[in-house]
């Protein structure tokens, strides 16, 4: 049987503080253990304004883990939305947080060009688009990945040791691309394919047909051009 809704851990705390865990199903692995295995990709921590807030991003970009702890409420369930989702469909959150352009993520998740993400339809669009061709790219990006680094389930001893004896240069670069699971010739594979099945168009047009549809409840978008619908 597998499992594929994230666990979700909420509470009120005397304050009060308004607390909540959320993870991958399945067994917890303790964070000194998670740090020491390999392909982590990244956290995300952010403290301030009395919001504190950490992001787990997997090696493939997807959110995986969310903990904030803050004195104002806020909806668990909303929150809970951001799992599984990549990193990019908020703007490109890596990396604005790595740029130091984000400095709290409880407020960069509340902000209003959110509001569409959080909605029950835009996981209808985004099922639309996975279907016309998403799915095929993360299909294609998936298994090179398993082909690129399957073989670093083997011995962690091994792969230590062969790193050690390296230069320190090559050792730091080659843990570096791995750490994150990204490297030039995945993103080439995945461009191809995503190209190859005209993605950016797929794209443009489900999401203007998206926001004419439910601008209602969106008025903080731009009316999107006929063409497009």
């Amino acid at each position: 049987m597998k499992f594929e809704s994230p666990i979700v851990q909420s509470a009120t705390l005397p304050g009060p503080l308004h607390y909540m865990k959320l993870r991958a199903p399945g067994r917890a692995v303790p964070a000194a253990v998670s740090l020491l295995l390999p392909d982590q990709g990244h956290t995300l921590i952010t403290d301030k304004r009395q919001n504190y807030f950490s992001l787990q991003i997997n090696a493939l970009h997807c959110i995986e883990s969310i903990t904030c702890l803050s004195w104002k409420q806020f909806s668990c369930e909303t929150l809970t939305q951001l799992y599984g989702k990549h990193e990019a469909y908020f703007n490109n959150l890596l990396g604005r947080y790595k740029m130091n352009l984000i400095d709290d993520l409880y407020e960069y998740f509340t902000q209003t060009w959110t509001a569409a993400l959080y909605q029950e339809p835009f996981s209808v669009l985004l099922n639309d688009i996975y279907k016309q061709g998403g799915n095929t790219v993360y299909d294609v990006v998936k298994t090179k990945y398993n082909e690129f680094y399957g073989d670093r389930k083997t011995d962690d001893k091994s792969i230590h040791e062969t790193l050690s004896e390296a230069p320190e240069g090559v050792a730091q670069l080659d843990t570096g691309c791995k750490e994150c699971g990204q490297n030039e010739a995945l993103r080439h594979d995945a461009g191809t394919f995503w190209k190859a099945v005209g993605g950016d168009g797929i794209v443009y047009s489900l999401l203007s047909r998206y926001l004419n549809k439910n601008i209602v409840t969106n008025p903080q978008y731009a009316i999107p051009d006929q063409e497009f619908i």
